[in-house]
């Protein structure tokens, strides 16, 4: 199985044996009730797109940084506040959907998403990229 959709279902957690879909390229969790997003999704190392959008997940786990392989990427329509600055490791997202969160600021680390499309480089550059504080 490389696709699994399972958006749609008013699912309120990922089952575990998610995690253990090593070969899914593609999984679809939106328009769901889910409120955490667990820490296996970084095992699914070959994922190329994922959408999480629609749901109640109010921040990412450090492990989807380890998603380089991801090329479209969807958290729209979440509660979430901040972008952790592991995101910047999707350094091959061409497709990037933050919009109607409560994300204030950007992490700096965005600007290694050079492969960005128009589209969602025109989304990001609505919110200000965080300051970096110098370090004494």
């Amino acid at each position: 199985m490389t696709s699994l959709n399972i958006g749609g279902n008013q699912i309120k957690e990922l089952p575990n044996f998610i995690g253990n879909l090593i070969n899914l390229t593609e999984l679809d969790i939106s328009e769901n009730q889910i409120e955490e997003l667990p820490s296996f999704i970084g095992n699914l190392k070959n994922l190329m797109w994922l959408d999480i959008g629609h749901n109640q997940i109010k921040e990412l786990p450090s492990s989807i940084g380890n998603l380089t392989n991801l090329t479209k990427l969807y958290i729209g329509d979440n509660q979430i506040k901040e972008l952790p600055s592991f995101i910047g490791n999707l350094i091959n997202l061409t497709e990037f959907d933050i919009s109607n969160n409560e994300i204030e600021e950007l992490p700096n680390s965005i600007k290694n998403l050079k492969n960005l499309e128009e589209e969602s480089k025109k989304e990001l550059e609505k919110i200000p990229i965080k300051k970096d504080i110098p370090k004494l």
